[in-house]
C-alpha cells in the first residue's frame, strides 16, 4: 500500500526502529530493564483486546501507558515506601485484566455470547418439541 501512495516505507521503518531504540536506551538508564520491558509490552497487549486496527491500537496503547505512568506515580506519592516503577506495572496489569474481561473479545463478552446462543438453541428446540 505504501508503494501505491508513493511513501518510502523503508525510511519510515528505519525512523520508527531508531525511535524505539533511543527510547529503550534512555528508558533503561532512567527506569530499568523490567519497567521498560513492561511499558513496551503491556499497554499494546491491553489495547489489542479492543481493536485490530493498528492506528487505534497505537493510540489506545499510548493512552493506557500514559494513564498507567501517571496513576502509578500519583499512588506512590501518597506513601513514600511504595516504589513508583512496580506501581506503574501494577496499574498497567489492571488495564490488561480489565481488557481481558470486558472487551469485545473478552471473557465476559464471550461467555455472554455463548449463553445467548445456547438460550436461542433451547428456544428453537422447545418450539420443535411443541409441534
Amino acid at each position: 500500500m505504501q508503494k501505491t501512495l508513493g511513501i518510502n516505507s523503508s525510511k519510515i521503518n528505519f525512523l520508527v526502529s531508531t525511535m524505539i531504540v533511543i527510547n529503550v536506551i534512555i528508558g533503561i538508564q532512567i527506569a530499568g530493564v523490567i519497567l521498560m520491558t513492561a511499558m513496551l509490552v503491556i499497554p499494546p497487549v491491553a489495547a489489542r483486546q479492543w481493536s485490530k486496527k493498528l492506528s487505534i491500537v497505537t493510540l489506545l496503547s499510548a493512552i493506557i501507558g500514559g494513564i498507567s505512568g501517571a496513576m502509578g506515580s500519583i499512588i506512590s506519592t501518597f506513601d513514600a515506601t511504595l516504589p513508583t516503577g512496580p506501581l506503574i506495572i501494577l496499574v498497567s496489569g489492571i488495564f490488561v485484566l480489565i481488557s481481558f474481561l470486558f472487551s469485545k473479545k473478552g471473557i465476559i463478552a464471550r461467555n455472554y455470547r455463548i449463553y445467548m446462543r445456547n438460550k436461542k438453541l433451547r428456544l428453537q428446540e422447545n418450539k420443535g418439541d411443541n409441534k
